[in-house]
């Protein structure tokens, strides 16, 4: 039996990039925008906007009182980000253009490539 199911989460929500930016699906559905998550948390962020659950991700590390997932430790947190190339600027209430947001999601992305290619 399976523990956990795994959903692709879009960082920041379809539904807002859709109807309120008005992208199109080749916009809002960039591999830069995915991340994987548990099921549980991905229905427990719904549709909420980035800025907003990121907002309360930050506060559960302070309040110890998870509300997506379990991660209640900011130095937990960031090394979550990092291990899935998500910028740390987006913690901190930054990079909430999506544009800018995906410019430095890639950039982490190829970071992480590299370092590991450079692994081998």
């Amino acid at each position: 039996m399976l523990e956990h199911r795994w959903d692709v989460h879009h960082i920041f929500p379809r539904a807002y990039l859709k109807n309120d930016l008005g992208l199109r699906r080749a916009q809002y559905n960039q591999v830069a925008n995915y991340a994987y998550t548990q099921q549980e948390i991905n229905i427990a962020i719904g549709n909420e906007q980035s800025q907003k659950y990121i907002k309360k991700l930050v506060r559960q590390t302070k309040t110890k009182k998870p509300r997506y997932g379990g991660i209640i430790s900011m130095v937990t947190l960031r090394k979550n980000f990092r291990e899935n190339a998500v910028p740390l600027e987006f913690l901190s209430g930054n990079l909430f253009e999506y544009e800018d947001f995906l410019v430095a999601r890639r950039e982490c992305m190829a970071d992480a490539i590299k370092e590991y290619y450079l692994s081998l």
